[in-house]
């Protein structure tokens, strides 16, 4: 479920050929668009970055706490980049 200004998001699962499974945020209304995960086609960032990355956050959040539809709970969260930070 979304939360403030956060919208809703659906979580995807896919099996890769080799076994690996693999979560996916589906949300387009925040990431089905032309350009980069930071910037527009035109090299300017996204004017909603903040909410596209908390709603990434709160759903891994979620997975971690085992509250998300496949009921996994990770053992550890490795999370690379700023915009993964609230995680």
């Amino acid at each position: 479920p979304g939360r403030a200004a956060i919208p809703p998001c659906e979580i995807g699962l896919v099996t890769l050929d080799d076994g690996l499974e693999v979560m996916l945020v589906l949300c387009p209304l925040l990431y089905e668009r032309e350009g980069t995960p930071y910037m527009d086609d035109q090299g300017n960032d996204w004017p909603d970055n903040h909410l596209r990355f908390a709603r990434l956050c709160l759903a891994a959040a979620e997975i971690a706490g085992a509250r998300g539809a496949q009921g996994w709970q990770p053992g550890l969260v490795h999370a690379n980049d700023w915009p993964s930070a609230l995680t």
